[in-house]
């Protein structure tokens, strides 16, 4: 009987602590933070931290000039060596080292001598040869020629038309011209000296365009 009765004491005692202690029912929660609270804890937090020290660099632009370095070698274009085409005596050089010249421009001139007598020579058998071609085309017709001598008589017109545009040409030869616009490097013919097909007459280069290699 007394063991009954202090069980039911020592129960009673958990129950009214257990109620006392609020676990029976539910915690109230705790009220809700609204947003304005929540900045002004947030601001106070930032103003307690230490400030953060910056550095300012001022920068002004400039104009820098780059040097580029290139290794290469440089060459003229083309390079000639301008030589004499016949045989005289040298009595006129219109050039010197370092000048430049334009196509065609004169750089020596070798004596005529007896070049004009020849031309006048070959026309003159030029033109007995184209009479003697003509009387034998009329012969011909009057059978008084074969065919064969009329062909002779063409040959020899044609010989001596030729004959006059060899010594036209040798007359040309007598000035020496450049052949393309350029820097003449060096002279090599000097005024009376008498020179010979293939005899140098100055170095002539082409400068542009320039090729580095």
């Amino acid at each position: 009987m007394r063991k009954t009765y202090l069980t039911a004491l020592l129960i009673a005692v958990v129950v009214s602590l257990w109620i006392g202690s609020g676990l029976l029912g539910d915690r109230p929660a705790p009220p809700a933070e609204n947003i304005t609270d929540l900045n002004h804890r947030l601001n106070a937090i930032a103003e307690e931290q230490p400030a953060t020290r910056v550095r300012i660099l001022t920068s002004h632009s400039t104009l820098e000039d780059r040097v580029l370095t290139v290794r290469g070698k440089t060459q003229a274009k083309r390079s000639i060596v301008v030589q004499s085409q016949t045989s005289g005596l040298v009595i006129e050089r219109r050039v010197e080292r370092g000048d430049n010249v334009s196509k065609g421009s004169i750089l020596c001139r070798i004596s005529v001598e007896d070049r004009n007598a020849n031309i006048q020579e070959a026309a003159a058998a030029r033109d007995q040869a184209q009479l003697d071609y003509e009387a034998s085309q009329k012969l011909v017709s009057k059978r008084l020629q074969s065919e064969i001598d009329i062909a002779k008589a063409k040959a020899r017109l044609m010989a001596t038309e030729a004959s006059v545009q060899r010594r036209l040409l040798e007359k040309d030869r007598l000035i020496i011209r450049a052949p393309f616009a350029g820097i003449v490097e060096d002279i090599h013919m000097q005024l009376g000296e008498y020179v010979s097909p293939g005899t140098a007459c100055v170095t002539l280069v082409d400068l542009d365009p320039m090729l580095l290699t």
